[in-house]
């Protein structure tokens, strides 16, 4: 369910954003698709997991959770061109994604949170 919520909101957002040079409207829809996948589809969620002993490993895991980590690199460095300012947050986010990376490239097949209590168990 988690994914179609996502994919939903990008769509979303994703159309909103070209069509709000034109429409007003358009705008409006965007900032509330944000709205509702930063604390809806992210915040809540996880704290859902948190809360269940949940994760999302399973979805967020492999392959994608590399792409994720090389995506959140690029994004910081592009962020690093906006000013000086940003380079205290930047990079030091780069240094934590880029060891989460290596990590993720040793180690794919990480196990899942409901592996480790079904082996604890």
């Amino acid at each position: 369910m988690l994914p179609i919520v996502w994919a939903a909101c990008a769509v979303v957002i994703a159309t909103a954003t070209i069509r709000a040079r034109h429409d007003a409207r358009a705008a409006r829809v965007g900032r509330w698709a944000v709205a509702v996948l930063f604390p809806g589809a992210g915040a809540v969620v996880n704290t859902m997991f948190l809360a269940t002993g949940e994760d999302d490993a399973d979805f967020a895991g492999g392959r994608h959770a590399q792409l994720g980590y090389v995506a959140a690199i690029a994004f910081h460095v592009t962020l690093l061109s906006v000013g000086w300012g940003f380079y205290l947050w930047s990079i030091p986010m780069i240094g934590a994604f880029s060891l989460l990376l290596r990590a993720e490239r040793q180690s794919p097949g990480l196990p899942t949170t409901a592996e480790v209590q079904h082996a604890v168990a």
